[in-house]
């Protein structure tokens, strides 16, 4: 068995190592003032590097990975950002849902504007396809001006008929945001905002995502598991918390508890 030096000292010299690429890099400081924050409480993360390196310390990267998914999850996935993100979600569900109805009334003026134009003597010069309107669309951008442009022009000898209406673009735009699903773009975020409420189970959820796809493409040990209480402890630390919100083992047992419920009941 490792002596305490052994154990602690392999443990820090990967935090240590980290904070060095960052600022050698000028990444990723958010990272660096968690690790910081680790290295400062050794006291309390003795217990829980003491079960790291017996577990991991054969492993091949396996310490690496594991503090590289618990300082980005501390990072990334955290109370506020996971906050921040089921916000963006929410926005993106209203958004589709206000284009949906608005293209749908557009699409109606601009069908009706297109039966009105030239009756009773009038007519208004207003974009009436898609070719004209990409064209002025295109105008100010130089990619398109560059290297698109030429190549659009040379539809022009096909005339309006050719072209789908405003109108009938106007309905498969709200369709498509009809239609659309909002999605999580990883696993994690998906993990964390999954819960109806927000709250600081979101983190522990992104964090043991993190672990689980780790344990599944091998770089982490496959029956790879921490105590509740080391858990706790990492999580205490790498997230700053506050005396009077301290996370303890009762807690992760508790909520590793319900989420299994949740799993097998679906």
């Amino acid at each position: 068995m490792s002596n305490k030096t052994d154990y602690v000292a392999a443990c820090e010299a990967i935090l240590t190592t980290e904070i060095s690429n960052n600022t050698k890099n000028h990444i990723y400081p958010g990272i660096s003032m968690i690790a910081e924050a680790l290295l400062s409480r050794r006291v309390e993360m003795h217990d829980a590097y003491h079960e790291l390196h017996s577990k991991l310390g054969s492993w091949p990267r396996g310490l690496w990975t594991f503090f590289d998914g618990l300082l980005t999850a501390a990072n990334f996935w955290n109370l506020q950002e996971l906050t921040a993100a089921r916000e963006t979600r929410s926005r993106l569900q209203e958004l589709n849902a206000h284009i949906a109805i608005n293209a749908r009334v557009l699409a109606e003026l601009l069908k009706l504007r297109s039966e009105l134009n030239g009756q009773n003597g009038f007519f208004s010069d207003t974009h009436d396809s898609a070719f004209g309107l990409i064209v002025a669309a295109g105008r100010g951008n130089p990619n398109y001006e560059s290297y698109v442009s030429d190549e659009v022009r040379k539809l022009n000898r096909f005339g309006s008929k050719y072209w789908p209406s405003l109108s009938d673009i106007m309905h498969v735009l709200a369709d498509d945001a009809a239609e659309a699903t909002v999605e999580a773009t990883d696993s994690m975020t998906a993990a964390g905002t999954s819960s109806i409420r927000a709250s600081q189970a979101d983190f522990f959820r992104s964090w043991f995502k993190a672990i689980a796809d780790c344990r599944e493409n091998g770089d982490l040990p496959e029956n790879f598991e921490l105590s509740d209480s080391s858990y706790a402890s990492l999580a205490n630390c790498a997230l700053k918390l506050d005396v009077k919100k301290l996370i303890d083992a009762a807690y992760i047992k508790r909520l590793r508890q319900r989420d299994r419920g949740l799993d097998k009941g679906k």
